[in-house]
Protein backbone atom coordinates (compact mmCIF):
# COMPACT_ATOMS: atom_id res chain seq x y z
CA UNK A 1 0.00 0.00 0.00
CA UNK A 2 1.84 3.26 -0.97
CA UNK A 3 2.03 6.39 1.52
CA UNK A 4 -0.42 8.28 1.37
CA UNK A 5 1.33 11.84 -0.02
CA UNK A 6 0.54 14.92 1.60
CA UNK A 7 -1.09 17.82 -0.77
CA UNK A 8 -1.79 21.34 -0.40
CA UNK A 9 -5.06 20.52 0.32
CA UNK A 10 -5.14 17.36 2.41
CA UNK A 11 -6.11 17.43 6.09
CA UNK A 12 -2.25 16.52 7.57
CA UNK A 13 -1.12 19.87 5.40
CA UNK A 14 -3.62 21.86 6.55
CA UNK A 15 -3.72 21.01 9.98
CA UNK A 16 -0.02 21.36 10.24
CA UNK A 17 -0.21 24.45 8.63
CA UNK A 18 -2.35 25.73 10.98
CA UNK A 19 -0.49 24.53 13.95
CA UNK A 20 2.42 26.47 13.20
CA UNK A 21 0.30 29.64 12.46
CA UNK A 22 -1.09 29.26 16.27
CA UNK A 23 2.42 28.60 17.40
CA UNK A 24 4.05 31.54 16.11
CA UNK A 25 1.23 33.66 16.99
CA UNK A 26 1.57 32.61 20.59
CA UNK A 27 5.14 33.42 19.95
CA UNK A 28 4.85 37.14 18.81
CA UNK A 29 2.27 37.69 21.57
CA UNK A 30 4.64 36.41 24.21
CA UNK A 31 7.43 38.93 22.42
CA UNK A 32 5.04 41.98 22.36
CA UNK A 33 2.92 41.26 25.96
CA UNK A 34 5.56 42.58 27.79
CA UNK A 35 6.09 45.92 25.71
CA UNK A 36 2.09 46.78 26.03
CA UNK A 37 2.44 45.79 29.76
CA UNK A 38 5.26 48.67 29.81
CA UNK A 39 3.45 51.16 27.82
CA UNK A 40 0.03 50.77 29.59
CA UNK A 41 1.88 51.36 33.14
CA UNK A 42 3.38 54.43 31.25
CA UNK A 43 0.04 55.58 30.20
CA UNK A 44 -0.86 54.88 33.94
CA UNK A 45 1.53 56.65 35.63
CA UNK A 46 1.44 59.77 33.59
CA UNK A 47 -2.44 60.02 34.03
CA UNK A 48 -1.74 59.80 37.48
CA UNK A 49 1.15 62.26 37.39
CA UNK A 50 -1.37 65.13 35.22
CA UNK A 51 -4.10 64.87 37.93
CA UNK A 52 -1.59 64.79 40.77
CA UNK A 53 -0.31 68.22 38.95
CA UNK A 54 -3.87 69.42 38.55
CA UNK A 55 -4.67 68.83 42.15
CA UNK A 56 -1.21 70.92 42.96
CA UNK A 57 -2.29 73.73 41.16
CA UNK A 58 -5.91 74.17 42.41
CA UNK A 59 -4.73 73.54 45.61
CA UNK A 60 -2.11 76.44 45.15
CA UNK A 61 -5.07 78.94 44.21
CA UNK A 62 -7.32 77.74 47.22
CA UNK A 63 -4.14 78.55 49.35
CA UNK A 64 -3.78 81.97 47.46
CA UNK A 65 -7.26 82.73 47.50
CA UNK A 66 -7.65 82.64 51.01
CA UNK A 67 -4.60 84.76 51.48
CA UNK A 68 -6.08 87.45 49.73
CA UNK A 69 -8.62 87.37 52.86
CA UNK A 70 -5.74 87.06 55.44
CA UNK A 71 -2.32 87.50 54.02
CA UNK A 72 -0.18 86.96 57.30
CA UNK A 73 -2.22 83.55 57.94
CA UNK A 74 0.31 81.50 56.92
CA UNK A 75 -0.62 78.28 58.64
CA UNK A 76 -4.15 78.96 57.11
CA UNK A 77 -3.21 79.63 53.85
CA UNK A 78 -1.02 76.13 54.24
CA UNK A 79 -4.29 74.31 55.85
CA UNK A 80 -6.39 75.94 53.29
CA UNK A 81 -4.39 74.14 50.34
CA UNK A 82 -3.83 71.22 52.35
CA UNK A 83 -7.47 70.51 52.70
CA UNK A 84 -8.00 71.22 48.66
CA UNK A 85 -5.01 68.17 48.01
CA UNK A 86 -7.73 65.55 47.78
CA UNK A 87 -6.35 61.86 47.18
CA UNK A 88 -2.61 63.04 47.57
CA UNK A 89 -0.86 61.92 50.92
CA UNK A 90 0.09 64.99 52.76
CA UNK A 91 3.81 63.55 54.22
CA UNK A 92 4.73 64.03 50.31
CA UNK A 93 3.92 67.88 50.17
CA UNK A 94 6.07 71.14 50.85
CA UNK A 95 4.80 74.32 51.03
CA UNK A 96 6.38 77.51 50.03
CA UNK A 97 4.55 80.53 50.70
CA UNK A 98 6.19 83.69 49.98
CA UNK A 99 5.17 87.82 49.07
CA UNK A 100 6.85 89.04 46.06
CA UNK A 101 5.67 92.48 46.22
CA UNK A 102 3.50 94.06 49.15
CA UNK A 103 0.55 93.75 46.97
CA UNK A 104 0.58 90.19 45.64
CA UNK A 105 0.88 86.49 47.40
CA UNK A 106 2.73 83.37 45.65
CA UNK A 107 1.84 79.55 47.01
CA UNK A 108 3.98 76.68 45.73
CA UNK A 109 3.26 73.24 46.65
CA UNK A 110 5.67 70.73 46.13
CA UNK A 111 4.76 66.77 45.96
CA UNK A 112 7.33 64.11 45.63
CA UNK A 113 5.54 61.62 42.92
CA UNK A 114 6.11 58.08 43.01
CA UNK A 115 5.81 56.20 39.95
CA UNK A 116 4.24 53.05 40.38
CA UNK A 117 6.40 51.81 36.92
CA UNK A 118 9.42 50.15 38.52
CA UNK A 119 11.24 50.57 35.14
CA UNK A 120 9.92 53.94 34.23
CA UNK A 121 11.09 55.07 37.86
CA UNK A 122 15.01 53.59 36.79
CA UNK A 123 14.94 56.56 34.29
CA UNK A 124 14.33 59.14 36.94
CA UNK A 125 17.33 57.52 39.19
CA UNK A 126 14.47 56.03 41.87
CA UNK A 127 13.63 59.27 43.60
CA UNK A 128 9.91 59.55 41.09
CA UNK A 129 8.93 62.90 40.11
CA UNK A 130 9.32 66.35 41.94
CA UNK A 131 5.44 68.50 41.04
CA UNK A 132 4.88 71.72 41.59
CA UNK A 133 1.38 73.50 41.69
CA UNK A 134 1.69 77.36 41.91
CA UNK A 135 -0.21 80.24 42.28
CA UNK A 136 0.24 84.29 42.72
CA UNK A 137 -2.62 86.81 43.28
CA UNK A 138 -3.19 90.02 44.32
CA UNK A 139 -3.47 91.41 47.64
CA UNK A 140 -7.25 93.95 47.55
Amino acid sequence: MPAQAVTPTSKAHLASRFGSERASSMVEFALVLPMLILLLSAVLDLSRALYTHTALQAAAQEGARYGIVAPGDNNGIQTTAQQALIGLDPARTSFNITRPSSAEIAVEIFYDFPLATPLIELLFDGNGLLLRGTARMLLY
